[in-house]
C-alpha cells in the first residue's frame, strides 16, 4: 500500500509539474491608467512587439478620447499563429487576437491590424448595426487617429470606386464613403457613431433621415465626386 501511495505521489507532482511547464507566459505594462496584457510574448519578436506596445499607449487613449471614454482601460493581447484564421486579427470585449502567420512578408500591416482591432474596443455597439458598419467605422477612426499602412491607402481610397464595390464592403471602402458623407455633411459620421453607442440608429433609415437621400442615391453621388483622401499622416 505504502508503495502504491508514494507512486501515484510521484505522479501526481510529475503531473503538476507539466502543467506549470506548458502554462502561457504574460507580459504587463501599466502606463497612465491604461494596462496591456501580452500573452505568449515570445510569440513576436522583440522589434514587432515594442511596436505593438508603442501602438496601443500611442493610439488607444486618442481612439477612447475620440469615440468612447468608457471603453476597456486593460486590453489583453493574444498571439496565436492558427493558418485556418481567414483574416490578420480578431477581438472580443477587452481581448485582441492577432494571427501573425497571416501577415508574413507585411510585418507594416501588424500595427494596422492591430489599431483597427483596438478601435472595435471602443465601438460597443448594438445588435442592430450591421457588420459593414462596425467595420468601416473602425477604419475610419483608424485613418484618423491610429495607424494605416501603404498598401491600406492603395486598396483603392485614392481611385474611383470600383463596380464591385458598395457601401456595405466595409472597411476602408465603408470608411471612405463616411469621410465623403462628412463633406456634405458635417459632423455626419460623429453623429452616426454617437446613434449606434446609445443604440437609437435605425440602419438605412438613419442615413435617409439625416440626408434626404437613399444610400443607392449617395453612392451614386459618392462615385462621381472621384473623392479623394490625402496621405497619412
Amino acid at each position: 500500500m505504502l508503495a502504491h501511495a508514494f507512486l501515484l505521489c510521484v505522479v501526481i507532482i510529475d503531473f503538476s509539474c507539466h502543467v506549470k511547464s506548458t502554462a502561457p507566459s504574460q507580459e504587463v505594462i501599466r502606463r497612465e491608467g491604461l494596462c496591456l496584457k501580452i500573452r505568449n510574448p515570445a510569440a513576436l519578436d522583440t522589434f514587432l512587439l515594442g511596436r505593438l506596445v508603442t501602438t496601443f499607449f500611442g493610439r488607444y487613449p486618442k481612439f477612447c478620447e475620440q469615440f468612447n471614454p468608457n471603453a476597456p482601460k486593460t486590453i489583453t493581447l493574444i498571439f496565436i499563429n492558427d493558418t485556418k484564421e481567414s483574416g490578420p486579427g480578431s477581438s472580443i470585449r477587452s481581448v485582441i487576437y492577432l494571427y501573425p502567420c497571416q501577415l508574413q512578408g507585411n510585418p507594416d500591416q501588424l500595427p494596422e491590424t492591430f489599431c483597427h482591432e483596438l478601435m472595435h474596443q471602443v465601438l460597443p455597439y448594438k445588435n442592430n448595426v450591421e457588420k459593414w458598419l462596425i467595420e468601416g467605422m473602425a477604419d475610419y477612426g483608424n485613418y484618423y487617429y491610429g495607424t494605416t499602412s501603404p498598401q491600406w491607402h492603395r486598396d483603392s481610397f485614392n481611385n474611383t470606386p470600383r463596380n464591385d464595390i458598395s457601401w456595405q464592403s466595409g472597411y476602408q471602402h465603408t470608411a471612405k464613403f463616411l469621410m465623403w458623407l462628412d463633406t456634405k455633411f458635417p459632423g455626419f459620421t460623429l453623429s452616426l457613431h454617437k446613434a449606434c453607442l446609445q443604440g437609437t440608429y435605425k440602419k438605412q433609415k438613419y442615413f435617409i433621415d439625416k440626408t434626404d437621400k437613399t444610400m443607392e442615391q449617395l453612392w451614386a453621388l459618392y462615385r462621381k465626386s472621384n473623392f479623394k483622401i490625402g496621405a497619412a499622416d
